[in-house]
């Protein structure tokens, strides 16, 4: 059994294939035997080719190429009211000696439960599981989920062993084993080591501005065409 798609991106999440067909501006489900189940319109007309695509937990991302030499582009979106609707462009640029030619891309992202007691509606210190503190910080978006089918995302003010500060209070209530999700730092499969492009390089960013973090040089990471986050 084979599931064909026209476009070069593909994610799965559970029993579904979905792709971004820029053509036609929509994200495609398709079922294990190819057929389209169901399609979501974007809200936002892509100009250009959508090479890669990633899904969080809580928002889709995709690779674009951009009308700029050795720049790309990375979206990220949400399914809204069965509207795929654009929530940030980040347009990364050829320039401080750096050149992008990237057909792969992943997010890093976190998932873990919230712990203890009830958290009431207007909490701002939330619970959760030890270990990662060092995984969020000041100003990311963390995203809750209780049992209801409630949600909301709220930024961090502040971290610490087993918790995280919240910028604003909550609305809703959370318990024991309710969901928390945040995502922090992009990281690209480059076929350019800086402006070498006889080497390749892994090249870390922040997914919430865009900036440039770190890379990693080696030809391993030269001509790559897919990838993915695990912990």
């Amino acid at each position: 059994m084979s599931i064909g798609f026209t476009k070069p991106n593909m994610t799965v999440i559970e029993e579904y294939f979905y792709n971004f067909h820029d053509a036609e501006d929509m994200l495609i489900q398709k079922t294990s035997d190819g057929t389209v189940a169901f399609t979501y319109p974007f809200d936002t007309v892509i100009s250009e080719s959508i090479r890669g695509a990633e899904w969080d937990g809580v928002n889709w991302w995709t690779l674009e190429d951009s009308s700029l030499d050795d720049s790309i582009v990375i979206r990220r979106w949400q399914i809204d009211n069965y509207i795929c609707k654009l929530q940030q462009t980040i347009n990364i640029n050829a320039g401080g000696g750096h050149k992008y030619d990237v057909d792969c891309f992943t997010v890093e992202h976190y998932h873990t439960t919230i712990t203890g007691s009830v958290h009431s509606p207007g909490s701002t210190t939330i619970y959760m599981d030890a270990g990662y503190d060092s995984k969020v910080s000041s100003g990311m978006n963390v995203t809750l989920k209780n049992t209801n089918g409630d949600q909301e995302t709220i930024s961090v003010f502040d971290a610490g062993a087993g918790f995280i500060e919240l910028q604003d209070p909550t609305t809703y209530t959370y318990t024991d084993g309710d969901s928390c999700e945040w995502y922090s730092n992009i990281w690209l499969l480059n076929n350019f080591d800086g402006i070498d492009d006889t080497s390749g390089a892994l090249y870390k960013l922040n997914a919430y501005l865009g900036s440039y973090i770190n890379h990693y040089a080696g030809g391993a990471y030269k001509d790559i065409k897919c990838m993915t986050f695990a912990i």
